[in-house]
C-alpha cells in the first residue's frame, strides 16, 4: 500500500513529520509514502538516519497547490504508483483541494483544516493534530520516538555553549539585531565559561545579519558558524547545551536532537507551532 502526502517544503515540516514516516514505513503500514519535495526528504544522509531512504519518495512541491491544469498529472502519477491514501497536511489553495477531491473521489483522503485549527478557541500544536490523523495505526509520539536526530548529539557535558538562530524565513519573525546584540553582551558578561555559536540563513542579508551581530558584540566567545549545509547544520546543533532561535525549522531540529531550546515568536503563535 502506498500514501501521498501534501505537506509544506520547509525544514520544521520535513523534521516534524520525519517520525510519522518512520513509524508507517517501520511497521510496513506503507509500502512507499510520496511526500511534497522539502530539504528533509530530499537528503540522502537525513533520509538513511531514519531509515526511510529509497521509500520516502520526493515528489513536485507545487502539486500542493492542486492548480487545475496539474490535475491529469497527478491523478495519472497517483494511479501509476497505487496510491490508496492521500493525507494532507497544508491548505495552500483548500477550494481547489476540495473540488479536486469531488473529481477523484476513489481516493482515501485524510487532511488538516487549517482555517479551523487556527481559529479555535483552544490552541495545541500543530505536529499533535498530525500525529492524531495516525492514531488508528497505533503511532509512537513519545519524546524518544521523535528524537530521530539523536545521533547528532555530541555536546560535551562540561562545556557550556548555546546556539543563537537570528534569521527566519520572513523578516517579520525576526528579533531586531540590536537584541541580539544585547542579549549577547549580558550572557557573556554574566557567564564567564559560556560561548556564543550565531547561526543564519545561507542569502546574503542573513549572512550580512549574523556577521554583524558578532562583529557588535566583540567578543572571542562569539563566533559565526559560517554558511552551512543541512548536515554541518545539525552537527553543529548537536554540540550545544542550548538553542535560542526565531520561529524556524531549527527549533524542530531541537526537538529532534533532544535539545533545549527557546523559542522567540515575534509576530506568530508559538502554541501552534512549537516544536515537539
Amino acid at each position: 500500500m502506498h500514501a501521498y502526502v501534501v505537506n509544506f517544503g520547509g525544514v520544521g515540516n520535513g523534521i516534524m513529520t520525519m517520525p510519522v514516516f518512520q513509524y508507517l514505513i517501520a511497521n510496513n503500514i506503507y509500502d512507499t509514502i510520496f511526500c511534497s519535495e522539502n530539504r528533509i526528504i530530499t537528503n540522502d544522509t537525513l533520509t538513511q538516519l531514519a531509515h526511510v531512504h529509497n521509500r520516502l519518495i520526493a515528489v513536485n512541491s507545487s502539486w500542493r497547490r492542486f492548480d487545475k491544469n496539474d490535475w491529469d498529472e497527478i491523478n495519472s502519477f497517483l494511479h501509476a504508483n497505487t496510491i490508496s491514501h492521500i493525507y494532507n497536511f497544508r491548505n495552500e489553495n483548500l477550494e481547489l483541494y476540495e473540488e479536486f477531491k469531488k473529481q477523484y473521489p476513489e481516493y482515501d483522503y485524510l487532511d488538516l483544516n487549517f482555517e479551523v485549527l487556527q481559529n479555535r478557541k483552544t490552541q495545541q500544536p500543530v505536529y499533535v493534530d498530525i500525529f492524531n490523523l495516525f492514531r488508528k495505526y497505533h503511532f509512537d509520539n513519545s519524546e524518544k520516538a521523535c528524537e530521530w536526530l539523536a545521533p547528532f548529539r555530541t555536546a560535551d557535558q562540561r562545556a557550556f555553549t548555546i546556539g543563537f538562530m537570528v534569521s527566519a524565513s520572513q523578516q517579520n519573525k525576526e528579533l531586531p539585531m540590536h537584541t541580539w546584540i544585547s542579549l549577547g553582551k549580558e550572557l557573556l558578561a554574566k557567564y564567564p565559561l559560556l560561548q556564543i555559536l550565531i547561526f543564519s540563513g545561507i542569502n546574503d542579508h542573513e549572512l550580512s545579519f549574523a556577521e554583524t551581530i558578532v562583529h557588535e558584540i566583540q567578543d572571542a566567545r562569539c563566533t559565526f558558524v559560517g554558511k552551512l549545509d543541512m548536515i554541518r547544520t545539525v552537527e553543529k546543533m548537536g554540540t550545544l547545551s542550548c538553542f535560542v532561535s526565531n520561529d524556524t525549522g531549527l527549533l524542530h531540529a531541537c526537538g529532534a536532537l533532544g535539545l533545549h531550546a527557546v523559542g522567540l515568536y515575534i509576530s506568530t503563535d508559538s502554541e501552534v507551532w512549537k516544536p515537539n
